[in-house]
């Protein structure tokens, strides 16, 4: 498994992690499913927001930190 540093890395498949101000150390879990120049378009578990842009997603939650996984399974 290898970390994206910036959204624009992101490819479909990754997995992408957020943490809002809090104690928890992950609150939420996305999945990135498509990616159009630099738009990163996620599906999430939450009823009203399926999918999103990541922009869309930042924009809303202003959250404290974001990680993508980038995995690489090893067959």
């Amino acid at each position: 498994m290898t970390w994206r540093k910036y959204d624009s890395q992101a490819t479909p498949g990754d997995v992408v992690f957020w943490k809002f101000k809090s104690n928890k150390p992950i609150q939420h879990a996305a999945v990135v499913i498509a990616k159009s120049g630099s738009s990163v378009t996620i599906a999430q578990h939450t009823s009203k927001y399926r999918t999103s842009t990541m922009a869309a997603a930042r924009s809303r939650n202003h959250p404290y930190s974001v990680w993508i996984a980038h995995v690489t399974p090893r067959w």
